[in-house]
């Protein structure tokens, strides 16, 4: 054998025996990782991160075995979303056509179907589980609600007479045929509180009290049934969330986000905290969000929402990686919005108005209004006539804004109005009407020429949501319009610039009307806080209707108690004592000092009820607590 022979022959055996060392330790390294993935995602099991799981059951060699923990996923969210009443991830697992494999699940999700108005689901679900229903109270209920709602009367108190139950049930049952047996909303709401009063304790009566106090416009004793009914059951989503969109439907955004931040904290539905990302970043209200949920099948889409910069409102690539995007898309109608508002700050006119007349969400829509202005204003851009039809219908609480939308058909409109339709200052100024004031300061193209109402409007959001420091630099490249000279000096009156602010408001005391009234109100509010009583009572003088109203009884009270003239300040302060939070105020001093606990402590409770994020009537409160334990 010759020499080369002998190396070569040499060289493969190396060559084979590290191919084989090799192998083996590509084997035992992969075998350890395997191992280890495995050990990562019994951990990861045990804490309920499924997010995790998902995650690591996608790098397992075997299809079955990722199919197995890809099942064991969705066996135990569905559990934990039955178990928690939670009918938002239930329907985000089960998809679009809500399919309920137990009775359970078929009753979460036909009642949050009959909550959110969506007749086809509750359809689909109470066809599906006639022949296997089993809790047939539960149902009576829910079949008697969905009539209810489709405005079938008649039909639902029939059903409701065909049945009686026990306890609870009954309670219910007699809730509902109260609703049903008159006309008269008195009649009504006295059958309702003598249904109530028979299980206190029902906070699903008190709940369906509160849609019907709503309904009748009696708004406070709705809020109190929405509140009791989330403290008797915190540990229900639904009542949770009916008071959060109770909040939302009356454009109370603040404490709708915090109801649905609390919501989230109390019950971990990643649903709500969805929701509160979504009306703090339209709004820019609330208090500051807890971290974005990591386990549930809304997770990646919370982290997605969450990932999404500030100047910007979509990302359709991001989006589109997304596990269960498309069901998404279907399901969650603020994918719907900041689609739309992606596209309006794109300039996208074309497709902003294919999604506005394809809106998935149109019967029940959380700004419909706002939808139809945002339209209006696109036909008015590409066609220059807008029919009646098209337009807003009038209402007597609307924005200027939309009170100008519902007069576009066939009016002659002023160029101020011509330049903010023609911007995309039209679309801040749909958004100021709504009450979107985060989205309508970041739409806000300022330039001059735009009318008054627009500058006051986007220096006032700036002075909710930024500094009033801000609200004064956007009102100086604003038109010279009294009402903005007016706010100005308001704004530099709160930054301690009290002396511009005067100034400001001498200039506007000629002024007719609101405008006047209003600079010598502020005026006299500015003297009285600096004890300048000579100087207020001159300009008193010069205003003797303020003696008719609410701030200007304020003033003569104050006045009268600078001169020690308790008598003639008590009898003002009781003619405003409903209105006025300073004569409550007045009134609970003067209690306390005559050690009237009882008088003190209800004033003071009624101040917490009319204003709950002042702290000052809590520490008051306690205060009173402290002083009558110590008498």
């Amino acid at each position: 054998m010759s020499k080369w022979t002998i190396r070569i022959v040499v060289v493969v055996f190396i060559l084979i025996v590290l191919g084989g060392g090799l192998w083996l330790w590509r084997s035992h390294t992969l075998k350890r990782m395997q191992e280890q993935t495995n050990v990562d995602l019994h951990r990861a099991w045990e804490a309920q991160d499924y997010t995790r799981v998902r995650l690591l059951a996608e790098h397992l060699p075997q299809e079955v075995e990722r199919d197995d923990w890809l099942n064991r996923i969705e066996i135990a969210q569905i559990e934990n979303a039955v178990a928690n009443s939670d009918a938002f991830t239930l329907r985000q697992i089960r998809g679009g056509q809500n399919i309920a494999k137990t009775e359970e699940e078929a009753l979460l999700l036909a009642r949050a179907a009959v909550h959110e108005r969506d007749s086809t689901i509750y359809d689909q679900l109470d066809d599906a589980w006639q022949a296997d229903r089993t809790q047939e109270a539960a149902w009576v209920f829910l079949e008697a609600d969905a009539l209810i709602v489709a405005g079938e009367n008649l039909e639902a108190k029939e059903l409701l007479q065909q049945h009686q139950f026990d306890g609870r049930h009954e309670s219910n049952r007699l809730l509902r045929l109260s609703i049903l047996s008159t006309s008269d909303p008195r009649e009504v709401m006295r059958l309702v509180d003598e249904s109530v009063s028979a299980a206190a304790d029902n906070p699903d009566a008190l709940a369906f009290r509160g849609q019907i106090l709503e309904s009748l416009g009696e708004l406070d004793g709705a809020h109190a049934d929405y509140v009791r009914s989330v403290l008797l059951s915190p540990e229900s989503p639904l009542f949770w969330d009916q008071l959060g969109e109770f909040y939302r439907r009356h454009q109370q955004y603040v404490f709708a986000i915090d109801s649905w931040i609390d919501a989230y904290e109390k019950t971990g539905v990643a649903e709500f905290w969805i929701k509160a990302w979504f009306w703090q970043r339209v709004t820019g209200f609330g208090n500051t969000l807890p971290d974005a949920p990591n386990t549930g099948p809304f997770a990646e889409y919370a982290h997605y929402l969450e990932s999404i910069p500030k100047d910007r409102w979509w990302n359709t690539e991001a989006y589109d990686g997304l596990p269960y995007a498309s069901k998404i898309l279907e399901q969650r109608q603020e994918t719907y919005w900041l689609r739309l508002l992606q596209m309006l700050a794109d300039d996208d006119d074309g497709q902003a108005l294919q999604l506005l007349r394809g809106d998935p969400f149109a019967d029940r829509s959380w700004a419909p209004r706002l939808k139809q202005a945002l339209r209006l204003i696109l036909l008015f851009r590409w066609e220059q006539a807008v029919t009646a039809d098209q337009g807003l219908s009038p209402r007597d609480d609307d924005h200027q804004f939309y009170h100008l939308l519902v007069t576009l058909n066939g009016e002659e409109i002023s160029s101020s109005i011509d330049r903010v339709l023609d911007g995309s200052s039209a679309w801040a100024a749909a958004f100021l009407a709504e009450g979107w004031i985060s989205t309508a300061i970041q739409f806000d193209e300022i330039e001059a020429g735009q009318p008054a109402w627009f500058d006051y409007g986007q220096a006032q959001a700036r002075r909710q949501l930024v500094s009033a420091e801000a609200a004064v630099e956007r009102l100086n490249s604003s038109t010279d319009d009294p009402s903005i000279r007016l706010l100005k000096g308001e704004l530099l009156w709160l930054n301690d610039q009290a002396d511009a602010a005067v100034e400001l408001w001498e200039a506007l005391l000629a002024e007719e009307g609101a405008i006047g009234d209003r600079a010598g109100m502020l005026i006299a509010i500015h003297y009285a806080s600096k004890s300048e009583w000579e100087r207020l009572q001159q300009l008193v003088d010069r205003h003797p209707s303020w003696s008719e109203t609410l701030r200007g009884k304020e003033i003569l009270a104050r006045m009268a108690l600078s001169r020690d003239e308790v008598d003639t300040a008590s009898a003002l302060y009781e003619s405003i004592l409903g209105e006025s939070t300073e004569a409550k105020v007045f009134f609970a001093n003067q209690a306390f000092q005559a050690q009237n606990w009882a008088k003190a402590r209800a004033l003071t409770e009624t101040l917490i009820n009319e204003h709950p994020n002042e702290p000052t009537f809590y520490r008051n409160l306690q205060a009173i607590n402290q002083a009558e334990a110590t008498q």
